[in-house]
């Protein structure tokens, strides 16, 4: 777990030199955590409080021994950590009724000496606040950073996937129904508010973000909360954490493409998603093969065999209803669909040569200058 700074006590308080204050009598508690200074003339400030709180008051309505009693019963009713009172502009020292009834609740009384303003205790309260919440977001960044790079090698094949058992069982995770998906890299601080409450674990790499849940229905509405592009796994066990990961990364692919949210197994059960899988020199050769004559040819003769081929195949194999697409001929259709095959020896006409035309557009779309 990450080295998380303890909380602010009266301890704290008394101890720094540049706020001055004293303990009134000699009290335990002073280990309490104090949440914030609040400052108060109310003789009854219970309704503004909700514990945890360093009351902070110069005694305006401290008027004598019953409104002593009452002010501070309303304090300690609450659960406040403790009462500072500020000596020199009511009172010159802190009143016996106050003192006497602090010590029957047991509650810390502390003293601030005159010209020591309330705001200096609320404003080193917050400093100490800021730098324990710094100091917890690095933690926790170094955390998910340790575990994004096991995760990473996991994937890789480079780590066993048992590696992962103790942090998913830390964070609540059992080992028999882990759901992996993936995310845009920096998204981990965002998901662990989106997901707070959901047991899970969370990597960071600069490359890819990762949470991993015991199920899918957080994730897809994580994605929704915060629109982002999500790929998640099927339910599986830790051994097969390497391939759940590899499926999580194709379907975050393919959701960063769709723009589409949340993407699962179910997403890559099509020919987009299956291409979505392929690494780049496994397609290449259809873009090389099927495509850039095509496209050489259009740039040299000004010929428009690529759009024609588009339409067509965007109209199920339809030589009418391209023909309205591309305000042509159905002959000026059918001549440019022979050229396309004359020139790549594929015919748009058969069913299986469509496919292999319909994987040159989508790689020659989606791979671009990374193909080859």
């Amino acid at each position: 777990m990450p080295d998380i700074p303890p909380p602010t006590t009266l301890a704290d308080l008394v101890g720094e030199p540049s706020l001055e204050l004293q303990c009134a009598y000699p009290a335990a508690g002073l280990d309490r955590p104090v949440r914030w200074a609040h400052s108060t003339e109310l003789l009854d400030p219970s309704p503004y409080l909700s514990g945890g709180e360093l009351v902070c008051t110069v005694g305006t309505a401290v008027t004598g021994d019953e409104t002593a009693r009452r002010f501070v019963d309303a304090v300690a009713a609450v659960g406040a950590s403790g009462i500072c009172f500020g000596t020199g502009d009511v009172h010159d020292s802190v009143p016996e009724a106050l003192l006497a009834a602090c010590r029957a609740h047991a509650l810390p009384l502390l003293v601030a000496p005159f010209g020591r303003p309330f705001m200096a205790i609320s404003e080193w309260i917050a400093d100490r606040r800021a730098d324990a919440d710094a100091h917890a977001r690095t933690a926790e960044l170094r955390a998910a950073e340790r575990t994004g790079e096991l995760i990473t090698l996991v994937a890789e094949r480079l780590a066993a996937p048992a590696a992962l058992e103790p942090l998913a069982t830390a964070a609540g995770l059992t080992a028999y129904a882990l759901v992996f998906s993936a995310w845009p890299a920096g998204a981990v601080r965002r998901l662990t508010r989106s997901l707070a409450g959901v047991a899970a674990l969370f990597g960071e790499t600069p490359a890819m973000a990762f949470a991993v849940t015991s199920s899918d229905a957080p994730l897809r509405r994580a994605a929704a909360e915060l629109s982002l592009p999500c790929g998640y796994s099927r339910t599986v066990s830790l051994a097969e954490a390497s391939r759940a990961l590899a499926e999580a990364r194709a379907a975050f692919d393919l959701a960063q493409r769709r723009h589409d949210g949340a993407v699962g197994p179910e997403g890559l059960a099509t020919l987009e998603g299956l291409l979505a899988q392929q690494p780049p020199d496994r397609l290449a050769p259809f873009v090389d093969r099927l495509l850039e004559p095509l496209l050489r040819c259009d740039r040299e003769r000004r010929t428009h065999y690529v759009p024609t081929l588009r339409a067509f195949l965007a109209h199920n194999g339809s030589l009418i209803d391209t023909a309205r697409a591309q305000y042509l001929h159905v002959n000026t259709v059918r001549h440019r669909l022979e050229r396309v095959r004359d020139l790549t020896g594929c015919n748009p006409l058969e069913a299986t040569a469509r496919t292999d035309l319909l994987i040159a557009l989508w790689a020659h779309d989606h791979l671009g200058p990374t193909r080859g």
